[in-house]
């Protein structure tokens, strides 16, 4: 498991080592993918671990996306929001679920705003 709960939000764990090879990025974002709950509704697989891969689903009713190719790395969205691949592997996944969450937010705010002027 890539992840768990620590004060009540889903993290990367602290306690594992994550390789930050490009390699290993598809197989992470399976998993990862995997054990947040996003649907995968789409994708391109690579071939070997350098090629340009595509995932793209939806968590609880948010579109998300990742995507690597060698010229820009990985490449992470919640929504509209992009998360870039920046230090490590660990910040990238842990940026994801904080954009996640504001976006999670932002979505329901204006769902209860929506239906107030109904």
């Amino acid at each position: 498991m890539l992840t768990k709960v620590c004060n009540g939000s889903r993290v990367v764990d602290p306690d594992i080592t994550i390789l930050d090879s490009d390699d290993f990025k598809y197989a992470y974002m399976t998993s990862f993918f995997d054990e947040v709950g996003v649907h995968i509704e789409e994708g391109i697989e690579p071939l070997k671990g350098t090629d340009s891969w595509v995932l793209e689903g939806e968590l609880h009713g948010l579109p998300v996306h990742a995507s690597f190719n060698t010229f820009e790395s990985l490449r992470l969205g919640v929504n509209s929001k992009r998360v870039p691949y920046k230090g490590t592997m660990r910040e990238t996944l842990n940026n994801f679920m904080s954009a996640y969450r504001e976006e999670w937010f932002d979505y329901h705010q204006d769902c209860k705003q929506g239906a107030g002027y109904l």
